[in-house]
């Protein structure tokens, strides 16, 4: 994981360089959220991808990229629908469907449970994000 960051632009950015090893996703997101937390960051947003041959028809017909906004408002929310990306379905429990997400799932939903708000931007990709370590 390599941390970047420019207190000029007040932006850090986290880059997940690696797989997280299978079994270890609910520890390392747990420690990843807390460390935003420690950080006060006042925005976060996820790029992420995912399996595009799980897409929905609507999904398939349209650009490759999706927004989510979980656990509350996100200042740039406004900006992402000012540029026309759509937004992506959820599930109905309330849990955003992320087609092969791996890590980006663990992430959401520690998101959710902690009231944290996030905007996830999902590229549609042809692998996706399930790979794992053993």
């Amino acid at each position: 994981m390599l941390v970047y960051s420019s207190s000029e632009k007040s932006l850090t950015v986290i880059q997940i360089r690696a797989p997280v090893r299978r079994g270890a996703g609910q520890i390392f997101t747990h420690s990843l959220m807390e460390f935003i937390r420690n950080c006060n960051f006042k925005s976060i947003i996820l790029l992420t991808g995912a399996d595009s041959s799980r897409r929905i028809d609507s999904e398939i017909r349209s650009i490759p990229i999706r927004y989510l906004e979980i656990g509350g408002e996100n200042p740039h929310t406004l900006t992402i629908q000012k540029l026309g990306i759509p937004s992506m379905n959820q599930l109905e429990i309330g849990r955003p469907g992320i087609p092969g997400g791996g890590t980006s799932a663990w992430i959401c939903n520690e998101a959710i449970s902690e009231k944290m708000g996030i905007l996830i931007l999902v590229w549609f990709t042809i692998e996706g994000g399930k790979k794992y370590v053993k």
